[in-house]
């Protein structure tokens, strides 16, 4: 898999992630989210910081998308997008999945 595929596939992934945290109404958030999974109501992060987390995580994918998109060997030397590449997207990435494994063991635990 080449540097631009990756860079393409992690971008849209995390558009989709951010337009989430962004657009998805209070109680499912609150359902679906892993800080709120994992700590509860109380622990987990407010709302505030979910709509701007996902702003950034749309902008960020959009730029990042349309950089590598257009002009690959330009957005492999823009800082911006490497930051968004190397250090976002892995961590966004770890994110949802343990999120995906949080759900999925919480609705486990509760029918045994």
């Amino acid at each position: 898999m080449s540097e631009r595929d990756y860079a393409l596939g992690v971008s849209a992934l995390l558009v989709i992630d951010g337009w989430f945290h962004l657009l998805t109404p209070e109680p499912v958030l609150v359902r679906y989210a892993p800080d709120y999974v994992l700590f509860g109501r109380n622990g987990g992060l407010p709302i505030w910081v979910h709509r701007f987390m996902g702003a950034l995580l749309v902008v960020g994918g959009a730029y990042t998308f349309a950089s590598y998109y257009n002009d690959p060997e330009r957005a492999s030397q823009d800082p911006v997008v490497q930051f968004f590449v190397r250090v976002v997207a892995p961590l966004g990435i770890g994110l949802i999945l343990a999120g995906l494994g949080a759900n999925i063991w919480t609705t486990h635990s509760k029918d045994a």
